[in-house]
C-alpha cells in the first residue's frame, strides 16, 4: 500500500511532515484545509495532493500565486517523483517515496578553489623574483630568437610614438570639444529644473481617511417586574458588528448570556439598519412615562447610533407607539435566529416539550437526508434550537447531552459534503472545465439553502463566474 508523506522544508511550519492519504490531502491558508499553513502568500485553498494509479498528483486550485513543481509553475495537475519539491507561496515541501521516506537532499555545488594571492610582503623578494623572471626571459628569447616584451623596455620600432596632428586640426578639435561639454551643461541643467522644480501635476499628499461610523449599532433592554417573577432582556450590537444577548429570568432560575463568534455579515447588520429606517427611529419621543400598575413594572429602552446620529428612547408602564412595537418584535426575533433565545419568560416544562418537538423533526430530517439536498442544513439548524432551549436550564435534562452530540454528527457530516463539492469545483475549474464546475457549485448551494450562509453566497458568486466562462474558447 502507498504510503506517501510529505515535509515542510522552509516556511513559517519548517519541520512539519505530514501523510498523504488516499483521499487526498488539501493546503491552504485557511483552517478547512488538511494541512493550514499561516503564509500570507498562499491562497485559502491552494493545492490538492492525491493518489491516482498508486502516484501522486498535486493540484492547484486556480490560485493567484501559483504552484510550482521542481521550479516550474504548473498549468495542471501534475505528477511528483520522490524527493520532488513543491514551492507554495514561501513554502517549500519536499515529497516522499511511497514508502514515506525522503530522499536525501542534494548537496549544493562545491565553490571552485581559491586562486592564492602574489606574495608582496616583501620588496627585496619581489626585485629577487623579477630578476630571476628577467634573467629567464632573456634566456628565452636567446634560445628562440622572439622579442622580450615583458623584460627590458620596448624597442622604439615595436611601439612607434603616433604622428603629431597639424596645428588647425588640434584646434578643430579643441572647438569641438568645448561645444560638446557646454551642451552637456545645458542638458544637466534642463534636467535638474525639470525633475527638482515642483509640479501642478504632482499628486498631493492624500490625507488619511477619517474613520467611518459603524451603521448601525444599538443597545436593546426589556424589564418586566412582578409579584412572582423578575424578567430581563438585554441585545447588544457593539460597533464592530458582534451580537450579544443576555436573559435573566429570577422565576425559572435561567440567567444566561450568549455571544456570536464572529461579527456580523455586512448584509446582516444592513437588515437591522433596515429596521430602524422603517420605525423612524431617530424621530420617536425620547422619553414617555406612565403610572404603574399594581404590583407591575415594565420598561423598554433603546438606544440607537445609526447613520451617525444617537437617539435614545425609554417607555415606562406605558404601551409604545406601533413603530416602537413593531421594531422590538423584529429585533427580537433577529435575536432569537441568530443566537437562540427568547425575549420573554418561559417555565421550564414548556422549553422541554419545545425542545423534544424540535428534536423529533431534526432526527426525521437527518433520516431524510438522501431525499432533499438541503435536509441536513436543515437538521442542523433545528438540532441548533432544540440544544438552545435547553442549555439555560439547570439542571438541563439528558435530552441536551443526546441533541448536542447528534448535532455534532450531522454537522460533521455537512462539512464534508461541502467540502468535497469546493473540491469537485475548485478540480474542475483548474482543468478550464467551467460546466462541471457549475455543476458542483449549484449543488453546493442546494446543499447549503439558506442565502444568508457565506458558504451559499459564495458558492453563487462562484457559479456566476463559472456560468460566465462556459463557451469561451
Amino acid at each position: 500500500m502507498n504510503s506517501f508523506r510529505l515535509r515542510i522544508e522552509s516556511g513559517p511550519s519548517a519541520g512539519t511532515v505530514r501523510d498523504i492519504p488516499p483521499s487526498g490531502l488539501s493546503v491552504g491558508r485557511s483552517a478547512r484545509n488538511d494541512l493550514a499553513i499561516s503564509d500570507a502568500m498562499l491562497s485559502r485553498s491552494h493545492c490538492k495532493f492525491y493518489v491516482e494509479g498508486g502516484s501522486l498528483y498535486v493540484s492547484d486550485l486556480a490560485t493567484v500565486n501559483g504552484t510550482f513543481v521542481d521550479g516550474s509553475q504548473i498549468e495542471t495537475d501534475s505528477p511528483l517523483h520522490p524527493g520532488a519539491e513543491v514551492k507554495i507561496g514561501e513554502t517549500v515541501l519536499r515529497i516522499s517515496n511511497d514508502n514515506g521516506e525522503f530522499p536525501p537532499t542534494p548537496e549544493p555545488a562545491a565553490a571552485l578553489d581559491a586562486v592564492p594571492a602574489p606574495d608582496t610582503t616583501s620588496t627585496d623578494g619581489a626585485e629577487a623574483r623579477g630578476a630571476g623572471n628577467h634573467a629567464d626571459a632573456k634566456s628565452a628569447e636567446s634560445s628562440s630568437g622572439a622579442p622580450d616584451l615583458f623584460g627590458a623596455s620596448p624597442q622604439p620600432n615595436l611601439f612607434p610614438p603616433p604622428a603629431p596632428a597639424p596645428a588647425g586640426e588640434m584646434r578643430r578639435n579643441l572647438v569641438a570639444n568645448v561645444a560638446i561639454i557646454c551642451a552637456a551643461v545645458v542638458l544637466l541643467a534642463g534636467a535638474a529644473k525639470i525633475f527638482l522644480s515642483p509640479r501642478a501635476s504632482d499628486p498631493l499628499p492624500t490625507p488619511e481617511p477619517a474613520p467611518t461610523e459603524p451603521p448601525i449599532s444599538f443597545s436593546y433592554v426589556k424589564l418586566e417586574g412582578s409579584e412572582s417573577n423578575v424578567f430581563r432582556y438585554e441585545m447588544e450590537l457593539s460597533p464592530d458588528g458582534t451580537l450579544e444577548v443576555a436573559i435573566d429570568d429570577a422565576a425559572q432560575g435561567r440567567h444566561v448570556r450568549k455571544r456570536a463568534d464572529s461579527p456580523l455579515p455586512d448584509e446582516r447588520r444592513a437588515e437591522l439598519l433596515r429596521l430602524f429606517d422603517e420605525a423612524s427611529f431617530s424621530s420617536l419621543v425620547t422619553e414617555d412615562e406612565g403610572r404603574p400598575r399594581r404590583n407591575e413594572w415594565r420598561e423598554i429602552r433603546i438606544s440607537a447610533l445609526a447613520h451617525g446620529r444617537p437617539n435614545t428612547v425609554v417607555v415606562r408602564n406605558r404601551e409604545e407607539p406601533a413603530a416602537l412595537s413593531a421594531l422590538r418584535d423584529a429585533l427580537e426575533d433577529f435575536g432569537r435566529n441568530e443566537l437562540g433565545l427568547w425575549a420573554f419568560a418561559v417555565d421550564r416544562d414548556t422549553l422541554v416539550s419545545g425542545a423534544e418537538e424540535d428534536f423529533e423533526r431534526a432526527e426525521r430530517l437527518h433520516d431524510e437526508r438522501e431525499v432533499l439536498p438541503g435536509n441536513l442544513y436543515n437538521a442542523v439548524r433545528i438540532y441548533d434550537s432544540c440544544i438552545a432551549r435547553l442549555e439555560t436550564l439547570d439542571p438541563r435534562p439528558e435530552l441536551f447531552d443526546i441533541a448536542s452530540a447528534a448535532r455534532s454528527a450531522a454537522a460533521k457530516e455537512l462539512d464534508a459534503r461541502v467540502e468535497a463539492l469546493n473540491w469537485r469545483a475548485e478540480h474542475a475549474a483548474n482543468m478550464k472545465d467551467w460546466a462541471e464546475a457549475a455543476a458542483a457549485l449549484r449543488d453546493l448551494a442546494e446543499v447549503v439553502p439558506d442565502r444568508s450562509d457565506p458558504r451559499n453566497e459564495a458558492a453563487r458568486r462562484r457559479l456566476l463566474d463559472a456560468e460566465s466562462r462556459i463557451g469561451r474558447k
